[in-house]
């Protein structure tokens, strides 16, 4: 007769946890600033459902910055510092998309004195792969972490 150990994948969470993140290739966009704000993202005290000893977020985690609605222009794959071309099935953004962008900097060095405005961004790396949660990952997944190439 077989017998096999198991551990609860709460033992295993109640620590940080770590997984291997995607490769994902940057985009380069235009975009038209429809609307531009400042926003502060703070950890709230959820758990998971299966472990509810195991906190989702750092508690007393924060990350302010810059929250801007656009309407994108166009955009590309950027490669220049990377030296791999797969895309893992990302797509580059289509034209007329409406797309939420969050940037990591106040919002006086982020935001076109007129509205709307155009600006070029392009997507920053991050990885979310440990628990709990802190620092960039507070940003929710719809939410597009960029930085300014130019304005």
């Amino acid at each position: 007769m077989k017998r096999y150990l198991t551990v609860p994948l709460a033992l295993a969470l109640a620590t940080n946890s770590y997984a291997k993140c995607v490769y994902r290739p940057h985009i380069e966009a235009e975009v038209l600033v429809d609307s531009c704000e400042s926003v502060t993202f703070g950890a709230s005290s959820s758990t998971f459902e299966f472990a509810p000893e195991a906190p989702l977020y750092k508690q007393g985690s924060t990350l302010s910055g810059t929250f801007l609605a656009v309407t994108v222009r166009k955009s590309r794959f950027d490669w220049s510092d990377l030296p791999d071309h797969r895309t893992n099935g990302f797509h580059t953004w289509r034209k007329g998309e409406t797309r939420s962008l969050f940037v990591a900097a106040p919002i006086d060095s982020v935001c076109p004195k007129i509205i709307p405005s155009t600006l070029k961004v392009i997507t920053t790396d991050f990885c979310c792969d440990t628990l709990p949660m802190r620092e960039e990952c507070l940003v929710p997944a719809s939410v597009i972490r960029v930085t300014i190439v130019s304005q």
